[in-house]
């Protein structure tokens, strides 16, 4: 039983029509078809432009992969870039609140010292 076309109607010299089953995928289940040299085979022949678009389309999904494993390798650098940041972060506030405190204990040294020299 036949099922869909994959290809359009129309048929260039040296082409085959591969039939795509309509139940089932099964390599039995493939129909013969007519190769370039006229000799029947199951494995449909592919013209030049069909090869062309498979490795066309091979590369974009080799592109796509490099693609995904940069980004995923920036978002894996960038989540150490924030972690480091938020730990040096920390480590500054915790600096700053020490130095304010040192400030406030200075200031009120000074306010004593010329209430003294005031005397």
């Amino acid at each position: 039983m036949l099922g869909k076309r994959r290809r359009k109607d129309r048929l260039s010299v040296g082409t085959a029509l591969e039939v795509v089953p309509s139940h089932g995928t099964h390599p039995a289940h493939v129909p013969a078809v007519l190769t370039r040299d006229g000799v029947t085979s199951e494995h449909p022949v592919l013209d030049d432009h069909e090869l062309k678009m498979q490795r066309r389309k091979q590369s974009n999904r080799e592109s796509a992969r490099r693609s995904r494993l940069r980004k995923q390798a920036k978002s894996e650098e960038l989540t150490l870039k924030v972690e480091s940041l938020n730990v040096e972060n920390m480590a500054l506030k915790s600096e700053m609140r020490r130095l304010a405190e040192d400030s406030e204990k200075l200031r009120l040294e000074n306010t004593s010292l010329m209430t003294l020299l005031a005397i």
